[in-house]
C-alpha cells in the first residue's frame, strides 16, 4: 500500500498485487468518504475489470474467430 496526500488533503492509497500491478486505488477527501477503485488482470497483465464503488465500469470484451472457438464472448 502506498498514500499520497495532496495539498488539498486528499488522500489516495493505492494497493499492489506480487506483480506491481495497481489493484485498488482509494481517494478519500479531508473529512469524507472514499471512493475506491478496484481493478483486475488478465494472465496477459491486461486490466479486465474496473469497478468503482462496486459498480462494474469497464469490462474488457475479448471477439475470437468462429473458426478458433466457434463463439464469441469475455475471456
Amino acid at each position: 500500500m502506498a498514500n499520497y496526500p495532496d495539498v488539498w488533503g486528499t488522500v489516495t492509497t493505492t494497493g499492489y498485487n506480487l506483480l506491481g500491478q495497481a489493484t485498488t486505488s482509494t481517494v478519500t477527501p479531508p473529512g469524507g468518504v472514499g471512493i475506491v477503485t478496484v481493478l483486475t488482470y488478465n494472465v496477459d497483465g491486461q486490466v479486465e475489470t474496473v469497478t468503482v464503488d462496486n459498480v462494474l465500469m469497464a469490462d474488457r470484451v475479448r471477439r475470437v474467430r468462429a473458426a478458433d472457438q466457434g463463439v464469441c464472448g469475455r475471456y
